[in-house]
């Protein structure tokens, strides 16, 4: 069975094998494709329904991986954005969480009201938690990989280091949530606000954002590597060391960055396409 799983994996990463974030996510979805087999091998499905259902996990990421194979590379001898994968340094404001590690793993929490709880490393994976309302809730370093965050509300959350990857999120709130150096990989997140999020460090890359609104946000580190940003809006944002690396010339195109103000690396990845984004916005020279 391991066999059929990279057989999977090499079908969908195809033509975007050699990309160095391909490759990382790539590991990472190894590791929780096999995990989910075994979970459904345990439920007391045979092997080829297990198989299907752990590739049913993979959700949106198909979409996303297509478009990114061909994307250009940065030009050479262009320096890049830091890295935002890594999580930020421990600060000294940074509130200690209440209680210990808990396991919600692939429980069924729709609509369930978790508003102002405090967990420490809570895990979600795999759990379906639409509706639910996490509004003031303290997250920290929770781990929310593949689950179903339908219409959440994650208002004035602390999702400080948190783990998103391949969750769905349509409809999901985010006003004032704290995102540091989270991860929102290979997110369904079309249409979702993030103007009011605090997003410094964070990696949203292969995610869908088509249409979300950044609009008025002061963006530190940010990686949104290979995304679709068909059509989404930074209109007013503040942009530093912000990474567009492998996002399509359409994309670009397409987005709207009027009134935006961008430091000159963030600039060199959002044009290495050769395509002129939306919008009147100033480039720092300093």
């Amino acid at each position: 069975m391991t066999d059929q799983i990279e057989a999977l994996l090499d079908e969908l990463f195809g033509p975007c094998q050699n990309h160095p974030e391909a490759l990382e996510l790539r590991q990472e979805i190894s590791q929780d494709l096999r995990e989910r087999f075994e979970d459904l091998i345990q439920s007391g499905l045979d092997e080829p329904a297990a198989l299907a259902g752990a590739a049913e996990s993979v959700g949106d990421l198909r979409e996303t991986l297509r478009e990114l194979g061909g994307i250009g590379q940065t030009p050479a001898g262009q320096p890049e954005p830091a890295p935002a994968d890594a999580p930020p340094s421990p600060s000294p404001s940074r509130p200690a969480a209440a209680t210990t590690l808990s396991n919600f793993k692939s429980i069924p929490l729709k609509g369930a009201n978790l508003a102002g709880v405090a967990i420490a490393q809570a895990d979600f994976r795999r759990s379906a938690l639409n509706g639910a309302d996490f509004t003031n809730a303290r997250l920290v370093d929770a781990l929310f990989k593949y689950a179903a965050l339908r219409d959440v509300k994650f208002d004035g959350a602390d999702l400080t280091g948190a783990n998103l990857t391949a969750a769905s999120a349509q409809g999901a709130t985010f006003a004032r949530a704290n995102l540091t150096g989270a991860r929102l990989n290979s997110m369904s997140l079309r249409g979702v606000d993030l103007a009011t999020a605090v997003l410094v460090g964070t990696a949203i890359k292969y995610s869908d954002l088509r249409g979300a609104v950044f609009d008025g946000n002061h963006l530190e580190a940010v990686a949104f590597d290979a995304s679709n940003l068909t059509g989404a809006s930074f209109s007013g944002c503040v942009l530093n060391q912000v990474s567009f690396r492998h996002v399509s010339k359409r994309a670009v195109a397409s987005t709207d960055f009027d009134g935006a103000t961008m430091d000159r690396l963030t600039h060199t990845q959002l044009t290495a396409s050769g395509a002129r984004p939306r919008g009147q916005f100033t480039v720092l020279q300093s």
